[in-house]
């Protein structure tokens, strides 16, 4: 913090907008703490009741383009809550939240993102229960292509997985 601090200072933002950016980021990540704790209370009271459903594919594509990412992030925050619950169901709540994930990608300009991206691959790796190492390739997709596309991916892995398709218990 005393670097950010110094940082700032050497640029010519001056103390007074330091001081303002500083409190922004301790508000933002107290509403980071809050809702990651708001939606470990909510998954808590729904641990039974939790399914992970079947999304279609194109749908989603569709109205992402027409809402104008809108239900981009909607799909986002849902694909991480799936892959953390069909991933690892026994520590799924120790996982970052899908609201959380977004709210990271949002705060570092998309950093956060390229790390999701390879994370839900390594997911994916978990749930499939393979070593195929997915991760680099959505890593790469979200470098290179509308993110949309990544999703795309994740999701035909999770249809797949709910449909019985890999699900070795319902086979």
């Amino acid at each position: 913090m005393l670097w950010f601090t110094y940082t700032g200072l050497l640029t010519g933002l001056g103390p007074y907008k330091m001081a303002k950016m500083l409190v922004y980021i301790d508000f933002v990540m107290i509403l980071m703490y809050n809702l990651n704790n708001l939606q470990l209370r909510k998954n808590n009271k729904m641990k039974e009741d939790f399914m992970v459903k079947e999304r279609s594919i194109a749908l989603a594509i569709v109205l992402s383009f027409v809402t104008c990412g809108i239900y981009a992030i909607y799909w986002f925050v849902v694909l991480t809550d799936d892959l953390n619950q069909l991933s690892d169901p026994a520590n799924q709540y120790n996982e970052t939240s899908g609201i959380v994930a977004f709210l990271l990608t949002l705060i570092t300009c998309g950093i956060y993102g390229l790390y999701w991206a390879y994370k839900q691959g390594e997911k994916i790796d978990r749930m499939k229960q393979s070593n195929s190492s997915p991760g680099i390739l959505y890593l790469i997709l979200w470098l290179l292509t509308p993110h949309v596309i990544a999703y795309a991916l994740m999701q035909n892995e999770i249809n797949k997985y709910v449909s019985g398709y890999n699900n070795p218990i319902v086979q």
